[in-house]
């Protein structure tokens, strides 16, 4: 109940999040649309009973889910450039809306990791898809302060 309660948490905070990104971002809006669809399947395998017969009829994440979001960070930080100290969250009102959501992405995950779920393939999937969208959000709020001319507050 909390994993999936947090995953409703975090798919409002990237409603919220693309409600501020503008239109010069529109590659980033539409995957965070996909990004939020696969939210709702990860969490319908969440609030699921492990080996429940409803499973076999829910959508599943896939490696190629993983696989997007990973290549979406490789094309950020080919924008962004290397980082190389701590950062502070914040900077534009977009790269704040994404950072927060980051946060709820990561107290996801713990929750997430906390349930097991039976260690079967979907469950490890979902971890790895979870995992991968806090440093694609992270990726994403950098490049948000960048398209507004706003530097990393490096600490």
């Amino acid at each position: 109940l909390e994993a999936y309660g947090d995953m409703d948490e975090l798919n409002s905070a990237l409603g919220f999040s693309l409600a501020a990104l503008p239109q010069t971002m529109e590659t980033d809006k539409q995957l965070l649309l996909v990004i939020q669809k696969n939210i709702f399947t990860a969490s319908s395998w969440l609030a699921s009973t492990p080996g429940s017969a409803i499973l076999q009829h829910l959508t599943k994440i896939t490696a190629n889910d993983i696989s997007l979001l990973e290549a979406a960070v490789d094309r950020l930080e080919q924008e962004t450039g290397p980082l190389h100290k701590f950062i502070l969250p914040g900077g534009s009102e977009p790269a704040a809306r994404l950072h927060l959501a980051r946060t709820i992405c990561r107290r996801a995950e713990r929750r997430i990791l906390v349930i097991n779920l039976e260690q079967d393939e979907q469950a490890t999937l979902i971890c790895a898809f979870i995992n991968r969208l806090s440093d694609y959000l992270f990726a994403l709020a950098r490049y948000a302060n960048k398209v507004d001319g706003m530097p990393d507050i490096e600490i």
